[in-house]
């Protein structure tokens, strides 16, 4: 599994290895309760120093990927999706894709309809707009992991509604189909207690904890072309972002 790394990218040596072992989890190269190699060995590896080798592996530990047991070595522990949606316009197809992960996607729903008041105020548009309703089951594997509702203006996106969204990514169609790009967004994450139907469709207890992840995208003009729910299992989700103080470099 050993992948090469590039020195010559502006990204850090430790992340790309941090992506390079993350990757072989996803892919269950390596699966739960297996211990992943040693520091010595991963530095033997890859070519990279000891400080490379505990960066990674400190971040896989932040990402909820890894146990580090001292004296005994790292493990792989329960998987879970690594969320960057607080960063980047990279949609769950785009990342699992990049990952070599088996996933799959089940449309529920997906019908015109109008928006409710909180449903319009996120996109800013006036009450009883015309929006598509996009319901999809994310599942990695055979297990599904969360539950997703796109809210979309009609006006934008006029044949959206027709369109198939098993096998491909919304935000590539929305760019690649109707020419409209992602520029900036707003995210919202909060914990909520899973009801008696998103308990049956994610497969957990009702009352299990859930984590809620809602948020607003727009296009370079500033225009709301989206709003999502989308609500994760929580004992199946870790969300990692970055922080920066002062000027960012």
């Amino acid at each position: 599994m050993t992948m090469r790394l590039d020195r010559t990218s502006d990204t850090p040596l430790y992340r790309q290895l941090r992506d390079a072992l993350a990757d072989a989890i996803y892919s269950e190269t390596w699966r739960v309760g297996d211990r992943i190699p040693s520091e010595s060995e991963l530095i033997s590896a890859y070519g990279v120093s000891r400080t490379v080798v505990r960066a990674a592996l400190s971040e896989l530990a932040n990402m909820g990927l890894v146990q580090q047991i001292q004296g005994k070595g790292t493990f792989v522990v329960e998987n879970r999706i690594i969320e960057r949606s607080f960063q980047e316009f990279v949609g769950f197809f785009e990342q699992m894709t990049a990952l070599g992960v088996d996933f799959t996607t089940k449309v529920l729903a997906q019908h015109l309809g109008t928006c409710s008041k909180k449903v319009c105020s996120d996109l800013g548009v006036p009450w009883g707009t015309a929006v598509v309703e996009i319901e999809r089951l994310r599942l990695i594997g055979d297990e599904p992991r969360y539950l997703v509702t796109n809210y979309i203006p009609h006006e934008l996106f006029p044949d959206l509604v027709n369109d198939d969204l098993t096998n491909q990514s919304l935000y590539q169609l929305m760019e690649q189909k109707y020419g409209v790009t992602l520029l900036h967004g707003k995210r919202t994450v909060r914990a909520v207690a899973a009801d008696e139907r998103r308990a049956e469709l994610l497969d957990v207890e009702v009352g299990a904890p859930m984590i809620l992840l809602e948020g607003t995208s727009y296009s370079p003009d500033g225009k709301a072309v989206e709003y999502f729910q989308a609500y994760h299992r929580g004992d199946r989700a870790s969300f990692t972002y970055e922080v920066y103080r002062g000027e960012r470099r």
